[in-house]
């Protein structure tokens, strides 16, 4: 069926004629380009090819552009902010979960929002992201690599030793020693190594080091 709508492109034909001819509806043919990155790639070459440039895009889902759905996702998105669970943010939105579960899955930015805002809330429960290739939940980061929950290694083990994400550019602990004038590397308790050894030895750090 790909191939002949291919040649069918090829040979000048209509997207929807030559979709018809294959026996199939045009949602089909738009979720096949979404879905086939080579499907999608064949498809736009020969539109181009014949003449038909500006038709070569490929097809947008329409859980990403009809009102009524970016509707309900701000509804869904509202609810999560006031705490809601999954089930009550879909009843508020007037859909059922396994529809927020799709548009979780074809919309990466609201897949993110949703995680976002299920981390900031009292459920203990965390939901894992359903997207492609989402990034890290946490605000900021553009981690495409994840650990576990939805995080990156840094923010998942943040999470874990101090049990909130810190925002980007935050470094966890000291990095220089607190003596003033000290520019020796944070090893414990504020202090570099030297100062932290006459401190256990001497109880202070004002005698016995340089």
């Amino acid at each position: 069926m790909k191939r002949g709508i291919v040649r069918a492109l090829a040979e000048g034909s209509q997207v929807r004629q030559a979709v018809a001819a294959q026996g199939i509806g045009y949602a089909t043919f738009a979720r096949w380009r979404r879905s086939d990155p080579a499907f999608d790639a064949q498809v736009s070459e020969a539109l181009r090819d014949s003449g038909r440039a500006r038709h070569a895009a490929r097809p947008a889902s329409r859980y990403l552009t009809s009102p009524v759905v970016r509707a309900g996702k701000a509804k869904v998105l509202e609810s999560l902010v006031w705490g809601a669970t999954t089930h009550e943010a879909a009843e508020a939105a007037g859909v059922s979960e396994a529809t927020v579960a799709a548009w979780r899955r074809v919309d990466a930015d609201f897949d993110r929002a949703v995680v976002r805002l299920w981390r900031a809330g009292p459920d203990g429960s965390r939901p894992r992201p359903l997207a492609p290739d989402p990034a890290c939940a946490a605000d900021g980061c553009s981690e495409t690599d994840l650990h576990a929950r939805g995080l990156c290694v840094r923010h998942y083990h943040q999470q874990r030793r101090t049990g909130r994400l810190r925002p980007a550019g935050w470094v966890y602990g000291r990095q220089g020693c607190s003596v003033e004038g000290c520019e020796e590397p944070h090893r414990a308790r504020g202090l570099c190594v030297g100062h932290y050894e006459v401190r256990s030895r001497h109880g202070s750090v004002t005698g016995g080091y340089l």
